[in-house]
């Protein structure tokens, strides 16, 4: 039988990898989301160089597909996070 402090523990820490996986996700929900050659075409770059730059543009993979926030590419453009301003 598991104890009271360790059901505690154990759900605890469930919780907060359940948040940590769906809270992007959530947030994601409330914006508008590219794929990857819609957001080459929003920052008027190729898929290739989109690919390329990885984490450098904010996106969150879903399905083993990456999804990018429009909203934050916005803030990219405009020079938040090494944008290209």
């Amino acid at each position: 039988m598991i104890s009271d402090y360790d059901a505690k523990k154990i759900a605890r820490h469930v919780c907060s990898m359940l948040i940590s996986d769906i809270l992007p996700q959530i947030a994601m929900m409330q914006d508008e989301v590219l794929d990857i050659n819609q957001a080459a075409e929003y920052l008027g770059r190729s898929v290739k160089t989109v690919r390329n730059l990885g984490d450098k543009l904010p996106r969150v993979k879903t399905n083993g597909r990456w999804y990018y926030p429009k909203s934050e590419l916005k803030n990219y453009l405009l020079g938040g996070k090494g944008g290209m301003a």
